[in-house]
């Protein structure tokens, strides 16, 4: 196998086809609900954020909200894997406000490394893309 050749055909010439990427696909910047038929429809995405705030670190449980006047310190990754609403009443069926559910590499942020964002914090939604597997 050369570089030239491609990654795609070396792939292929080994059985493992099923494997390789095939089309990105991306949301309108700010359509939220397109992110959440991605997420019904593929699994988790990845997304580029911020910047975030010093607050941001310490966040242990609830719907994280930038806070006003907060010192911008960088943006940051993690992956989306899911959605919810603050408040969601089962009985009436009505929700509260929208957030993402996100896994974050460190351990000690969230629950876990598992938090809730507030949809629409951050510009979480303005580059959110992944790949069809």
């Amino acid at each position: 196998f050369q570089a030239e050749d491609g990654i795609r055909d070396c792939l292929l010439s080994r059985g493992l086809g099923d494997v390789y990427k095939r089309q990105p696909y991306e949301c309108p910047p700010g359509d939220w609900k397109c992110i959440t038929q991605e997420l019904h429809k593929y699994g988790s995405m990845a997304v580029t954020f911020g910047p975030v705030c010093d607050d941001f670190y310490g966040h242990k449980h609830g719907v994280y909200e930038q806070p006003e006047g907060g010192k911008p310190l960088g943006l940051h990754a993690t992956k989306i894997i899911g959605w919810g609403f603050e408040g969601d009443d089962e009985e009436t069926g009505k929700g509260g406000k929208p957030y993402w559910i996100m896994i974050n590499s460190w351990q000690n942020w969230g629950e876990h490394g598992v938090g809730r964002i507030g949809i629409g914090e951050m510009s979480i939604e303005s580059e959110a893309t992944s790949i069809k597997m």
